[in-house]
């Protein structure tokens, strides 16, 4: 079993710097992700049956690329946060297409719902359908929790049903849908003094800070992505014979 200890101590201390990279075929580039745990629970059957279903637990720190339009963005400011989330969801699920046809390999988000985890900080929980090797009736699941850790970054939960189909195999699914809900039930996060400082800030300014209780489904598959326009030269082209004039093509 392939397993990531949780880390000790302060984790943005421990991080390895990163380098950007500047791909716009690939927008995922526009997010950091730094695995910091991950562990697998495996479910076996009757009688020397073996394994017949494994539930997947990976968390990642999150921060923004400088490439991306919310470098700068405080992500305590709710609307701030709803929108990252959409935009990690989108660069993560959203150009993906089931083989050559034009439908989209995944669906999401579906079931978003608001989690209480501390006094001031409240958690995301949505789930991302795979509907290409399977269909929208009886998909394949993947669970997020998405949780601001401080202005400039947010953790992200994955809990992966290994594969289960979440609606026909109700023997399988049933007992990782238990281990999922208690394990998204148990979260809880102390808020230390300067973290609270800065969501204060933010409340500050944003009387409002309730995430929104519902969330509709991304339109996926998305179109792909132009690059941004580069900054183009500036010419000195000579205006007439006495003068030359700069100008900005």
């Amino acid at each position: 079993m392939d397993t990531l200890p949780a880390p000790k101590g302060d984790i943005l201390k421990a991080l390895s710097p990163h380098s950007e990279v500047d791909n716009w075929d690939n927008p995922r580039f526009r997010w950091k992700y730094d695995l910091l745990y991950k562990n697998e629970w495996f479910f076996v059957g009757p009688w020397f049956t073996g394994i017949q279903a494994r539930l997947t637990l990976r968390a990642n720190l999150i921060s923004v690329s400088e490439l991306s339009v919310f470098s700068g963005k405080n992500f305590f400011h709710p609307a701030v946060f709803e929108s990252a989330i959409a935009d990690v969801l989108n660069c993560l699920y959203g150009h993906h297409k089931f083989n050559t046809q034009k439908k989209a390999h995944f669906r999401g988000p579906l079931n978003w719902r608001v989690q209480s985890i501390s006094n001031s900080i409240k958690a995301v929980v949505c789930d991302i359908h795979t509907v290409g090797r399977s269909s929208k009736e009886d998909p394949e699941l993947k669970r997020k929790v998405y949780i601001p850790v401080t202005s400039s970054h947010f953790l992200l939960l994955t809990i992966n049903f290994g594969g289960t189909k979440v609606y026909s195999d109700d023997v399988c699914a049933k007992p990782l849908f238990n281990l999922c809900n208690s394990i998204i039930d148990s979260i809880r996060l102390d808020v230390g003094p300067e973290t609270q400082a800065e969501w204060d800030k933010v409340k500050a300014t944003c009387p409002d800070m309730s995430i929104t209780e519902t969330f509709g489904e991304l339109q996926w598959p998305l179109a792909p992505e132009k690059p941004p326009k580069e900054k183009r030269e500036v010419d000195i082209t000579p205006q007439s014979a006495g003068f030359e004039k700069l100008r900005s093509i």
